[in-house]
């Protein structure tokens, strides 16, 4: 495959030229192959559904290059960048998303408080749970999870494990997890989707927790609003 990539990124040469060169944190499609491997940029490109290579780096550029703009502590002028994508492929693996979808997540969730990649990461999970409960796209459901954050917890309480446990849950099971359950159970159960709690929540939830609501029982008034 290394060979292979040597061999493709070669042959991209004519497109960079033409005006089509990758202009952000890969400074050319060379950069890119220097980052993933032909495997994984091929299957990121069918994950997105995408029709060639070009448009897959194009869109893991634009993701890395804005996780650049949003964070502090990535060393982006050493190798930091390669570790951001090796735990952005590690989560994109165990949820079933794309790599461009869980560096989006990493990037909302510093905007919406994180402090470490340790931190962006976690959230960028629960964005890519509540991509698969729910017909949301990674920006919206990232900023769903923003939200969420925001309203009703700190960014150490949202990650922080459910007190007294749930029964079957795993050990990290934490409160922003148990959010996404509680979402998906009332898009489930009642005549509202998921997608359309979250919006709710985005719409309302500072008022109700303002208020002393919380969240289980904001989407408790939600779903019942909709019966």
């Amino acid at each position: 495959i290394g060979d292979g990539s040597s061999k493709i990124s070669k042959s991209f040469d004519g497109i960079e030229k033409s005006g089509n060169k990758i202009e952000g944190i890969f400074n050319s499609i060379s950069d890119a192959f220097s980052t993933f491997t032909l495997g994984e940029l091929l299957e990121e490109g069918i994950e997105n559904l995408a029709y060639g290579i070009t448009e897959t780096i194009a869109g893991l550029d634009q993701a890395m290059t804005e996780l650049k703009r949003v964070s502090d502590d990535i060393d982006f002028g050493g190798d930091g960048y390669k570790q951001v994508a090796n735990d952005a492929r590690e989560v994109a693996i165990s949820v079933g998303q794309t790599v461009e979808d869980v560096i989006t997540g990493m990037a909302t969730a510093y905007q919406a408080g994180a402090t470490n990649i340790q931190q962006a990461t976690e959230i960028a999970r629960t964005s890519a749970i509540l991509q698969n409960v729910s017909d949301m796209g990674a920006e919206e459901a990232s900023q769903a999870i923003a939200s969420l954050v925001n309203q009703y917890y700190s960014m150490d309480t949202a990650l922080s494990k459910v007190q007294g446990g749930v029964k079957s849950a795993p050990a990290d099971y934490n409160n922003l997890t148990n959010a996404i359950d509680q979402i998906n159970y009332a898009g489930n159960n009642f005549a509202i989707s998921s997608e359309g709690v979250t919006q709710a929540l985005q719409n309302g939830g500072a008022t109700l927790s303002a208020y002393g609501v919380t969240l289980s029982d904001s989407i408790a008034m939600i779903s019942s609003a909709n019966e």
